[in-house]
C-alpha cells in the first residue's frame, strides 16, 4: 500500500481531507451537509465504523492493533467509539459475527 492510500485509510482529521480538496473545512462540511445531510466528522466515522467492522470480521487483527491502525490513541476509547456506534463491543461483535 502506498503512503498516499496508507495516510487517507487512517487519517481522522476533516482539516486534511479540506485541505487535499483545496478547500477550507467550513466549506467541506457545508458541502457535506448540503449533499449528505452529515459533517465530515460523522463521514470519517462511519468509515472508520465500516473499517473497524470489516476488519473484525475478515482478518485476524486483534482489538489493540484495529484501534491504533483506525486513529485512535488507546483501545478503551476505540471500544467505547465502536460500542456508542454498533451497540456491541468490537469482541462481542466479532464473537457474533463468527457464530
Amino acid at each position: 500500500m502506498s503512503e498516499d492510500a496508507r495516510t487517507l485509510q487512517y487519517e481522522t482529521n476533516a482539516e486534511y481531507y479540506a485541505n487535499q480538496l483545496g478547500i477550507s473545512a467550513k466549506r467541506l462540511n457545508q458541502v457535506l451537509q448540503e449533499k449528505l445531510n452529515l459533517t465530515a466528522k460523522q463521514v470519517i466515522q462511519q468509515r472508520q465504523i465500516t473499517e473497524a467492522k470489516h476488519k473484525l470480521i475478515r482478518s485476524e487483527i486483534t482489538t489493540k492493533e484495529l484501534a491504533f491502525d483506525l486513529g485512535f490513541e488507546s483501545i478503551s476509547s476505540f471500544s467505547r467509539f465502536f460500542k456508542k456506534n454498533v451497540g456491541i463491543s468490537p469482541t462481542a461483535f466479532k464473537a457474533q459475527q463468527k457464530s
